[in-house]
């Protein structure tokens, strides 16, 4: 399935931008990837520190199975947080979209969903 390996290298491609070298601080904290421990032992093959969004990106990319599992971790999130992840590989603007939306329930557990962005 092309589009979802352009879908994955893409996001290589903006992590890799958020995490180049001259971009390496601490995060806040002194956190980094491997300070984070994920309920049920749950591993991660990769990970990125993102220090400008006080943020780590993990995720285990299958290519037997096309199938890519991420995790995206913020330091001091608020009970009211919301994240959402999107990209669009086969056009400009909004429509076209492929996103992610979590947003958080009762505790510590988030509701999460994608979306297709098809028309304004």
């Amino acid at each position: 399935m092309p589009t979802q390996k352009l879908v994955f290298l893409f996001c290589l491609l903006i992590i890799s931008f958020f995490s180049a070298p001259s971009l390496a601080l601490s995060v806040a904290g002194g956190s980094s990837c491997s300070d984070v421990v994920f309920p049920d032992n749950q591993d991660f093959a990769s990970c990125t520190d993102l220090p400008n969004l006080d943020s780590f990106f993990h995720w285990t990319y299958t290519p037997s199975s096309s199938t890519l599992h991420i995790a995206y971790r913020h330091n001091q999130v608020s009970s009211s947080t919301w994240v959402a992840w999107g990209i669009n590989p086969t056009s400009k603007g909004m429509i076209g979209t492929q996103a992610i939306i979590a947003y958080p329930l009762r505790k510590a557990r988030w509701n999460r969903c994608s979306l297709h962005v098809t028309s304004r």
